[in-house]
């Protein structure tokens, strides 16, 4: 069983990426057109109108909370999380959209939509920190969480381009 799956969009392909803890930890690469042995992720298994409610209505509550309450953070926080919600909202239009295979021409352009979430995660990293000049404890924290953000992101692209040479 999988205790932690990664998604990760290149160009050229979209890679599947986790952790399997079942026999030993081990790293799984696998790519879209590859058979996938026992990959029930909880997204995969919810009904279509769970779904939406689920990720559609977090996002909206998500953006109703920092739009009412947007005196007490920064700008950029704000924006970052209204970013991140929007991610949410769109990758609810996402499995809308391939469920019903609609926009087929344009499902490419389509498909990169939800990624203005990582627009978003940069922003919110800097809007924490502008809120936390006075705080040299919170500042310390974001530093570290931004630093950690940075590393997380140059790890998968070093995986997704590790699988994609190999894949060719």
């Amino acid at each position: 069983m999988l205790e932690n799956a990664i998604f990760a969009t290149t160009a050229p392909a979209v890679v599947k990426i986790g952790l399997d803890v079942s026999y030993g930890a081990k790293l799984k690469v696998y790519f879209f057109d590859q058979k996938e042995d026992d990959w029930g992720l909880f997204y995969e298994n919810l009904s279509l109108p769970i779904y939406l409610i689920v990720s559609i209505g977090s996002g909206l509550l998500l953006i109703a909370y920092f739009i009412c309450r947007r005196s007490k953070y920064s700008v950029l926080f704000v924006i970052g999380m209204i970013f991140i919600s929007l991610t949410s909202i769109l990758s609810g239009i996402m499995r809308l959209i391939n469920e019903y295979t609609l926009f087929n021409r344009q499902l490419e352009y389509v498909q990169k939509l939800p990624f203005i979430g990582f627009i978003g995660i940069p922003l919110l990293i800097i809007g924490a920190y502008q809120q936390s000049s006075r705080d040299p404890e919170k500042r310390k924290l974001i530093i570290r969480l931004g630093v950690l953000f940075i590393s997380i992101m140059i790890f998968l692209g070093v995986i997704v381009l590790i699988a994609l040479m190999k894949r060719k």
